[in-house]
Order: structure tokens, then C-alpha cells, then sequence
């Protein structure tokens, strides 16, 4: 388990099943080891393949799971996070974006509407949890 997986680890201590909009931050063999499932959506890496890894062509396709822990957002993925809430809405998961707070204000705004408020910082990415 890497560094990365370790602080989210220890952030939120029911850490198996996530959902990837994007490349994971370049932390997806690393996420792979150190969880149940990850579900993958939009970039569909052939090269990739693990029996706990599974891609999803679109958004609605993952708003029926309902074990979800977490999602983890790339920076040029970020416009989609107001369609993510019917997901959140049900299963209260951790939102990690890559990039600093301050790159995306807009969807700040929109989180923090949604009664969500970053909760680590860290070197390339921020956690917002539901409170």
C-alpha cells in the first residue's frame, strides 16, 4: 500500500469500493492493491486488467451502486461533479479531486451547498466529505 492510499486510509477507515472519473491521479495500481473494486469511468485502459476492476461507459451506469466509499475526480473531470449527486445523496462517499481548492471555485460553491467541506489537503488533491 502507498502513501496516498495510506492518508485516505486513515481518513476514512471503510475504504473498499471507489468509483475513478479519469486516470485516478496516476494512483490506480496503487488503489487496486489496497481495495475491494474500483469503478472506472470514461478512460478505458486495455492494458489494465485486474478481477477488481471494472469499467463503466457512462455516469449512469454507476448511480445504482450502492457500496461506494469514495470517488476520486481528475482535474479535467471536475464538470462533472454536479451529476454525481445522486450517488452521494445515497451513500454519503468521500469526493477527492486532483488540483489545489482554489483551481475550481465554481464547483466549490456546489460542494459546499451540498453541505460538503474539504477535510485534508493534500500535495495534488483535496478531500471533501459530507457533514
Amino acid at each position: 500500500m502507498g502513501k496516498f492510499s495510506k492518508r485516505i486510509k486513515k481518513i476514512n477507515k471503510h475504504y473498499r469500493n471507489g468509483v475513478v472519473l479519469g486516470s485516478g491521479f496516476g494512483n490506480i495500481e496503487d488503489l487496486l492493491e489496497s481495495t475491494s473494486t474500483i469503478f472506472i469511468v470514461y478512460p478505458k485502459d486495455d492494458t489494465l486488467r485486474r478481477k477488481n476492476l471494472i469499467y463503466r461507459e457512462n455516469l449512469e451506469s454507476i448511480h445504482a451502486l450502492h457500496d461506494i466509499d469514495f470517488v476520486f475526480i481528475d482535474k479535467d473531470m471536475v464538470n462533472l461533479i454536479p451529476e454525481l449527486k445522486p450517488l452521494w445523496k445515497r451513500v454519503h462517499c468521500l469526493i477527492i479531486v486532483e488540483g489545489d481548492p482554489s483551481t475550481s471555485m465554481e464547483h466549490n460553491k456546489f460542494l459546499r451547498k451540498e453541505r460538503f467541506q474539504i477535510i485534508d489537503i493534500g500535495k495534488n488533491w483535496h478531500i471533501w466529505k459530507i457533514q
